[in-house]
């Protein structure tokens, strides 16, 4: 029986830096095992090089309503969205030598106004390990919504949010409807949905 993958089945030969921006990007040469045993040839993968992101499905019990973000996308637009506009849950990177809960405090509070000691991690996911190194730590917490702002962001990060209180009801037809677009704010409503229909929240 074949062992299981490990770290060192993958030899980097080389690795090239081609750009430092937003994002980082970088070129691999690499090897890798094959189910064979043996090892691959040379052979090459860019990389988009990223800081961790934690993400907040911010859920007022009371009222039943969801906490969203809507913000400009320039992903979405580049791939020809007709509204690059995306409806998200409040997210952001982690910044070095920061811990998840700290980067989420700091987002939430700077997104949506709100504060929040109690959040409870649901998934750890990578978003699209075969193109980046980003790994998405979501997290559910409980929240006054009236408390939330109506609009927020930093101007020096070009960031021009607005918020929006959406019944859970609301939010599962705008998800059934497509009007959400953005996997992690899909994930965290489909798990609010179970959670509340198993009777864990």
């Amino acid at each position: 029986m074949k062992k299981p993958y490990h770290h060192d089945d993958v030899i980097i030969m080389n690795s090239k830096l081609l750009h430092n921006g937003f994002c980082r990007l970088e070129e691999c040469l690499l090897k890798t095992r094959l189910s064979s045993g043996k090892w691959s040839a040379t052979y090459s993968r860019e990389i988009l090089i990223k800081n961790n992101v934690v993400a907040a499905l911010l859920y007022d019990p009371k009222r039943q309503s969801l906490i969203l973000i809507e913000q400009f996308r320039v992903g979405a637009y580049r791939c020809g969205s007709s509204n690059p506009w995306l409806l998200e849950i409040a997210a952001g990177q982690v910044a070095q030598g920061m811990s998840n809960e700290e980067a989420l405090a700091k987002e939430i509070l700077e997104e949506t106004g709100l504060t929040v000691t109690n959040a409870k991690l649901i998934y750890n996911y990578y978003v699209s390990p075969g193109l980046n190194s980003e790994e998405m730590f979501l997290y559910y917490a409980e929240v006054d919504s009236k408390k939330a702002k109506k609009f927020s962001g930093i101007a020096a990060e070009h960031e021009d949010i607005k918020i929006k209180t959406l019944h859970i009801s609301e939010a599962l037809n705008y998800l059934s409807s497509g009007k959400i677009r953005s996997a992690v704010t899909i994930i965290a409503i489909q798990w609010l949905e179970k959670a509340i229909i198993e009777k864990k929240i």
